[in-house]
């Protein structure tokens, strides 16, 4: 279909098409809409009304149109009611993988401090967009795992130096107070929180993640069972989902030949 702004699929079903548009004019979103061909002959592109069928024709498309409107509505509406079973889907190859990672992680004593500080910043950042927050800002939700006080006024600037450091600087940044520059160090073993620590000379700051980490899985277990009872909570879920990545002419033909090797049409 001829835009600038719209991705578009189509599949058929009977009596035409069922078309998918994701827009980006704006606002991003999706729309859902039924196209009338019910001799298959669109190719696609965007139709051309200049020709139109005889009287006969047009009356017996109009009832076979309406026909398949009320059997789409009808699937439509089994579609919504199943709902909650594709944001159950969905949840449990997004925050149930890494509430499932953690727990693993933690559970076999496993030491791998890089794999779940960066766990742990996935799963503040994806709980802050599923909560609305256009800018993802995991911090905020970082915030609440902290004890409260002090180190929660630092959460910004902790939250900074682990998920950004780790992802994508490959280390914690450090930290520079009054002219001095401090190490962070990070422990998965043990139920030690926040403490500072001597690095020689230094004071370094060693964040223990066991506890910051448990205390993620609490809230995604929170947030799951919100899911099951709250709309809104739903859409908001599916709304905050990654915009697809679009493959141009030649990508999509390396796609194309890949799948066909392996007897993919």
């Amino acid at each position: 279909m001829d835009s600038n702004h719209e991705t578009m699929c189509r599949a058929a079903v009977p009596g035409g098409w069922l078309v998918h548009l994701l827009y980006r004019s704006g606002a991003t979103g999706i729309a859902m809409v039924f196209y009338p061909d019910f001799k298959r002959k669109w190719d696609g592109k965007s139709p051309s009304w200049n020709s139109s069928p005889a009287l006969g024709e047009r009356s017996e498309q109009a009832r076979r149109c309406g026909a398949t409107q009320l059997r789409l509505r009808a699937r439509l509406s089994d579609m919504a009611e199943a709902s909650l079973a594709c944001v159950k889907a969905e949840f449990a190859v997004t925050l149930g993988y890494i509430r499932q990672d953690i727990r693993w992680l933690l559970d076999h004593d496993s030491g791998l401090n890089y794999t779940i500080g960066l766990l742990i910043g996935c799963g503040c950042e994806m709980l802050a967009a599923y909560a609305g927050d256009k800018r993802r800002l995991g911090e905020k939700v970082f915030a609440k795992l902290l004890p409260a006080g002090d180190w929660q006024m630092l959460a910004d600037r902790l939250y900074t130096a682990l998920r950004d450091g780790l992802a994508p600087g490959f280390d914690t940044k450090h930290l520079f107070v009054d002219g001095h520059e401090h190490q962070i160090f990070l422990s998965s073993r043990g139920y030690g929180g926040l403490q500072f620590v001597k690095d020689g000379d230094r004071v370094g700051l060693l964040i223990g993640l066991r506890p910051i980490a448990e205390a993620l899985c609490v809230k995604i277990d929170e947030f799951e069972a919100i899911l099951a009872h709250d709309a809104e909570a739903r859409q908001r879920f599916v709304a905050a989902r990654q915009r697809p990545a679009i493959l141009d002419a030649a990508e999509a033909g390396a796609w194309c030949r890949l799948m066909k090797s392996i007897g993919i049409q």
